[in-house]
């Protein structure tokens, strides 16, 4: 896969799946059984990032991906700049909103 392919293929999974909330297709970009987590505080395979979310839901954290500002690719790595929002919901009360 060329570079393009590959920053075109990873921004199409921070759209698609991250901002438009196309969850069920998640497996399309990302091999269930050879999914390699960078967030030490998450295990590796798509399990691992069940739990994390699920774990962040119970604690009343929700993150809102709005934005893809930037793509870079060199190689087989690529990074995207995107706008995200994490709230913390505190008992129903109040929401403290940090943006990142």
């Amino acid at each position: 896969m060329c570079i393009f392919s590959i920053r075109h293929f990873i921004e199409s999974f921070v759209t698609d799946v991250l901002i438009v909330g196309k969850f069920d297709s998640v497996t399309s970009f990302v091999n269930p059984k050879k999914y390699l987590q960078h967030n030490s505080s998450v295990a590796d395979g798509l399990d691992g990032l069940g739990d994390a979310l699920k774990a962040m839901a119970e604690n009343n954290i929700v993150m809102v991906y709005e934005k893809v500002h930037k793509v870079l690719g060199r190689g087989n790595f690529v990074l995207t700049m995107s706008e995200c929002l994490t709230s913390i919901i505190l008992a129903g009360i109040a929401t403290i909103t940090l943006a990142g």
